[in-house]
């Protein structure tokens, strides 16, 4: 970041504001699981629901999305396993149309713990992009023969 001094604190550079809500949605206890590794790493949550495609058709799990974000609010992000999998057909069915809806897909555990990290200090569509950023920056590959 241009223009930031190198000690300052994350609050100083992004200062607190209202929580993003957010939903975690996916296929079987993708998205409870998810929740539950990010909160032994970050600390207890308690205000992010999940779904599950679990017995549920795409026009089911899309009601249950609609539903769910109606109770959370707008602006909010949507966190979705498989970009192009039901969950995220049934979240764009779900959200089609509805201003300030922001569907992320195919989440990863940095970009969730950076999600729940952030959310208070950057407004949605910023937060977006943020995470979206650190998702990508979250995944490595190496062999084996280049150690750590």
């Amino acid at each position: 970041m241009t223009g930031v001094p190198a000690d300052a604190s994350v609050g100083e550079v992004f200062p607190l504001r209202d929580r993003v809500p957010a939903l975690l949605v996916g296929h079987a206890a993708f998205a409870a699981s998810m929740l539950e590794v990010a909160e032994a790493i970050h600390g207890p949550v308690g205000d992010i629901p999940c779904l599950s495609n679990r017995n549920l058709g795409t026009d089911a799990l899309a009601e249950s999305i609609a539903g769910a974000v109606a109770d959370l609010g707008l602006p909010a992000v949507l966190l979705v396993d498989v970009p192009g999998g039901s969950c995220f057909n049934a979240a764009r069915r779900a959200m089609r149309g509805r201003e300030g809806a922001h569907i992320v897909a195919g989440v990863n555990l940095p970009l969730l713990l950076d999600f729940l990290n952030m959310r208070d200090r950057l407004p949605a569509a910023e937060l977006v992009e943020h995470i979206l950023d650190r998702g990508r920056r979250g995944m490595r590959a190496c062999r084996g023969h280049e150690g750590a």
